[in-house]
């Protein structure tokens, strides 16, 4: 797997990721034309399923290549 963590206590912007990971999308399923996307990416064993509206997710191919970025919202704690 491949993660990246941001581990200097250095300050980090405001809108920095704290967390950076490379997946590849393995399943891409749609039941019909008005169903939900159902996404879900491998990030070398950490699975993410995404299930959301056509307009956002019919970009994401399968087989392609994508970026996680997160980051912490809130308090740390």
């Amino acid at each position: 797997m491949q993660v990246a963590s941001c581990t200097s206590n250095a300050p980090l912007p405001p809108l920095a990721p704290r967390y950076a990971m490379y997946g590849k999308i393995f399943k891409w399923r749609q039941e019909n034309t008005k169903a939900p996307i159902e996404v879900q990416v491998s990030f070398g064993g950490l699975l993410m399923r995404l299930k959301g509206d056509p307009r956002h997710l019919q970009k994401l191919v399968l087989d392609s290549r994508v970026y996680l970025l997160m980051r912490q919202i809130g308090k740390d704690l």
